[in-house]
């Protein structure tokens, strides 16, 4: 356990009976002294508390709901991957939504800038009632920024190492494999494109492009 340790949580839906994840980088800002399968539960934990359940979840189709998510460090030494389920976690949003392949795009640069906003989220399960002509809402623009800026200014923190910290990243598996000594960088600024992305026959994978 050491600064610049990153952690992947992996958050699974289904919607309409089809699978879709999302993947998110937290890189260690102030040393854990727990072991990473204690901290891997404590950050999906806060996750879901901080930035899943009041910035997430609401302003999504209730077609679509939260199975589980899973945590595991890739940088810094790998941990067996930690899954958390969870029953009963649909969106929010009432009503019909758009089809699968549908999803809403959220793009995060880094510091130092990375070009083009490099971190790119595809967020599935856009309510058929927040979008207009092939673009989102004013309202799921509003929502998505809103979730934005939580992911860049909440930094987690678990309750049995409350001195440690977390900050979301990009993270570049390519540099880690070639032990760039910094294959990481932190969340800084956000994007919200209005028109609605196709999922293009893919998972919905938070990628990077390195930084």
């Amino acid at each position: 356990m050491a600064v610049d340790d990153v952690y992947m949580l992996s958050v699974v839906h289904v919607l309409n009976g089809r699978e879709t994840s999302n993947l998110f980088y937290y890189k260690e800002t102030v040393t854990a002294t727990v072991g990473p399968s204690i901290v891997a539960n404590g950050l999906t934990n806060e996750f879901f508390d901080h930035i899943y359940a009041p910035l997430w979840q609401p302003h999504f189709t209730a077609r679509q709901e939260l199975t589980a998510i899973w945590a595991t460090r890739v940088h810094g030494g790998f941990s067996i991957p930690w899954a958390t389920p969870f029953t009963g976690e649909p969106g929010g949003i009432g009503g019909d939504s758009c089809p699968n392949n549908a999803c809403a795009l959220l793009s995060f640069n880094t510091n130092p800038a990375s070009r083009n906003y490099a971190r790119r989220c595809y967020f599935s399960g856009v309510p058929e009632s927040r979008q207009i002509g092939a673009e989102i809402t004013v309202v799921q623009i509003a929502a998505l920024g809103l979730l934005g800026d939580g992911i860049i200014a909440e930094v987690l923190e678990t309750p049995l190492d409350p001195t440690a910290r977390w900050a979301a990243c990009a993270f570049s598996k390519k540099l880690s494999a070639a032990a760039d000594p910094d294959p990481s960088r932190l969340l800084t600024g956000r994007r919200v494109t209005t028109p609605i992305r196709s999922q293009r026959q893919r998972n919905l994978f938070t990628w990077t492009k390195g930084p």
